[in-house]
């Protein structure tokens, strides 16, 4: 093949091939330049994964000290402080000899086998004297069996002449309209005291105590 020149021998045995490499060149570069780019861009998008995974690690935190707390047991509440009255109640103080008393709760029968009663409603609490009772001379356990009996019960009370003697406050308790002082004399639990002052119901607490006598219960036990 004749060629006019070796110009136009070079191009035409040469081009093509330049062409093509040229090309080859220019898509490398695009792709490098791409690959560069997208490398760039993808940092970000990483750390907004480290932020958000932070984020979901102190949300979880949270809930479980949420959960924590909930199922941690409660505080106690202090106990509201009782008032231990040594006179009579403001609300009984108007009562007449033998008049009942409203519905009051037995706290608790003291060591020194009086009973402490509790106002409804109230953190007021009271400690009674049997009237006509002598515990001085009783059976061993009396104190338990007064316990038994007593605590936790409704009872009502009543006043005698005298209410209150040195800071003691006298009365009879009733149990469902049931002299309780004369169902320990009954009983034989205890032997019956003659009060100078209260003297209402002497004669019934007297033959409470014969009745035991009677039935050797008791301290009358033979």
């Amino acid at each position: 093949m004749y060629y006019d020149n070796k110009s136009t021998f070079y191009v035409k045995q040469y081009g093509p091939a330049i062409l093509v490499l040229f090309i080859s060149f220019v898509l490398i570069g695009s792709g490098i330049y791409i690959y560069l780019s997208k490398s760039s861009t993808s940092a970000t998008p990483d750390k907004e994964i480290v932020v958000a995974s932070d984020k979901l690690e102190d949300e979880n935190k949270i809930e479980e000290n949420t959960e924590k707390k909930e199922t941690e047991t409660p505080k106690q509440e202090v106990p509201v402080q009782e008032e231990i009255l040594t006179t009579i109640p403001e609300e009984y103080s108007n009562l007449k000899v033998l008049e009942k008393t409203s519905d009051l709760t037995v706290d608790k029968v003291l060591d020194n086998n009086k009973v402490r009663v509790t106002i409804p409603n109230t953190n007021k609490k009271f400690d009674v004297t049997l009237i006509g009772v002598n515990f001085n001379n009783s059976i061993a356990d009396v104190n338990a069996k007064m316990q038994n009996e007593l605590n936790g019960k409704i009872v009502k009370i009543a006043f005698d002449e005298v209410k209150v003697d040195n800071s003691q406050i006298y009365a009879y308790i009733y149990i469902n309209d049931e002299l309780y002082n004369a169902k320990i004399l009954e009983n034989g639990y205890a032997t019956f005291q003659e009060e100078p002052k209260n003297k209402s119901l002497s004669t019934d607490l007297k033959q409470s105590q014969t009745y035991a006598k009677q039935m050797t219960a008791g301290i009358w036990a033979i």
